[in-house]
This record gives C-alpha cells, sequence and structure tokens, in this order.
C-alpha cells in the first residue's frame, strides 16, 4: 500500500552545476528507509545504506516515437542508483479515470532502445516501480481521456528606472521545466510560484456532454453531419459517429475540430434548446 506524505523524510540535494547549458546533476545519500527527494518530488525507499544521483533531461525524440504509440507524457524523472522501490512523480489529475493502472506506464530507455513497462501502483501523485534497473525513465500515460493537470504558476520580475516588467508563465507542475525557465529568466527575480490546475478542451467537452439525455445525446451527434451548422467546418462521416459513445465523441470532435469543438458544441446546444449548458 503506498505511503501517506507524513511516512516520506524529505532530503535536500547536493547540486552539481558545472556549464550553464547543461543540465545540473543533484546527488542524496540515505539510510534505509522512505524519503523524498525536496526538489523534484521523487521518492524511494531503501533497506541500506545508498548513494544515488539524477538530473533532468531532454525526451524529445523518445517522445515522437511514444506518441506513435498513443502515449503522452506526465513527467520525467532520470536517476541512476540502486533501491528498493521508487516513486516518480507526475502532475495528473486522476480522481476521475478508470482503471488507472491500465492508463500509465514507464518509458525505459538503453542502449536497445525503448521499453514502455507497466507501472505496479499509481496514486495522486506518483507511480511507483518495484526493484528497478535505472535509466533515464519517463512516467507516461495513455492518450485518448480528458485530464485535468497540476501546473506551477510563475512570476518573473524585472525593476527598470521607469518601471518593473513582470513575465507570468503557466508550465506543467514539472521540475525540470521550471529548472529550464530559471536559466532563461536568470536576469529576472522569481516573485511568485503557485500550483494551480488547469482543465483541458477535451475535459470540458466531455463535462457538457455528460450533462444530455441519450434523445439529446443522439440529436446532438445528428447536427454534427449537418454543414449549415458547422458553418464551413468539416462534418464527421456517420459511418464514424453511428455507435460512438461520449469518449469516442469527444476524440472524434477534438480531432476533427481541435480548439473549435468548444465553439461547435456549442452552437448545437442551442439547436437543441440545451441553452442552459452553452455558458459551462
Amino acid at each position: 500500500m503506498m505511503k501517506d506524505s507524513s511516512d516520506w523524510t524529505k532530503l535536500e540535494p547536493e547540486v552539481n552545476s558545472t556549464d550553464e547549458d547543461e543540465a545540473s546533476t543533484y546527488s542524496l545519500k540515505s539510510e534505509a528507509g522512505n524519503f523524498e527527494c525536496s526538489v523534484s518530488g521523487l521518492r524511494w525507499v531503501c533497506q541500506e545504506k545508498v548513494s544515488f544521483k539524477y538530473q533532468f533531461c531532454s525526451s524529445e525524440e523518445p517522445m515522437k516515437r511514444m506518441e506513435m504509440m498513443k502515449y503522452m507524457p506526465a513527467d520525467i524523472t532520470v536517476i541512476s542508483g540502486k533501491l528498493f522501490e521508487v516513486y516518480l512523480p507526475h502532475w495528473i489529475f486522476i480522481d476521475d479515470i478508470p482503471e488507472i493502472l491500465q492508463k500509465f506506464a514507464v518509458l525505459h530507455i538503453d542502449d536497445c532502445g525503448d521499453v514502455v513497462e507497466k507501472v505496479s501502483e499509481v496514486t495522486s501523485s506518483h507511480v511507483k516501480l518495484s526493484e528497478p534497473v535505472f535509466s533515464p525513465r519517463t512516467a507516461l500515460m495513455k492518450m485518448g481521456i480528458p485530464v485535468k493537470i497540476r501546473c506551477n504558476v510563475l512570476i518573473y520580475s524585472k525593476a527598470y528606472a521607469s518601471c518593473t516588467v513582470l513575465h507570468v508563465y503557466l508550465i506543467p507542475l514539472d521540475p525540470a521545466l521550471k529548472e529550464t525557465m530559471d536559466k532563461n529568466k536568470k536576469d529576472f527575480k522569481l516573485i511568485q510560484s503557485h500550483v494551480a490546475s488547469i482543465t483541458t478542451t477535451k475535459e470540458r467537452l466531455l463535462k457538457m456532454l455528460e450533462d444530455l439525455g441519450q434523445e439529446e445525446f443522439n440529436k446532438f451527434k445528428w447536427f454534427l453531419r449537418d454543414s449549415d451548422v458547422l458553418a464551413g467546418l468539416p462534418c464527421i462521416p456517420c459511418s464514424r459517429l453511428e455507435n460512438s459513445d461520449i469518449l469516442n465523441l469527444v476524440d472524434l470532435m477534438s480531432q476533427t475540430y481541435s480548439q473549435k469543438s468548444l465553439e461547435v458544441t456549442k452552437n448545437i446546444f442551442q439547436k437543441i434548446n440545451r441553452n442552459d449548458l452553452v455558458q459551462q
């Protein structure tokens, strides 16, 4: 069973940086017990004294290959060492996701290529690996379901004689990305870092469609074949709509209309007399 957050002893890593253009290395040492890195949120369980290090690195090329397998990145941590259990952090809200173990995986990268491994446990903040063999690792999540993600709101400031300039960024709760932002904004001062959450277009679309009755849902799909209602946007073929449920329809609309999916949905809601849902 996954331990409560109070069961983990937080340790501050030793940070080594030899070049501004290279990622910093974080070194940690611990006795036997349960520990958490205060920088990355990485957790580990060891039965004896251990020493290991990790660093954030780019996973652009592996992620291109993972997208072809219908996975998307949720978080990335790269470490080396021998530990009994490791818990990789992620930034996905999982409360409304069924069969959660089937949705997450871990990317293992070595000289032989990429291997996607199943995880043994998923909690609101971490995925668990038992007796891991280390290499660059990324927590992955299956594509095709709308999700809400935890984010950092970063506010940087720089004072000039005539004014103060603020730069505001909304980024996933990914310490690797924050480290990059801090380096890019080294001439600015970080004045606030706030954890927030955002709702994806697909999740908003799902919430809206869930309020429809079955007859209304059938009418909604019928209007997706009406070129007049779609105002120049492509119709979705009848063969693809006929047996689609709500989740399938969210995917179809997202693929067909992208960011205009919400606009299309609200137009059709007006057609089926569900103006009460237009404000969602």
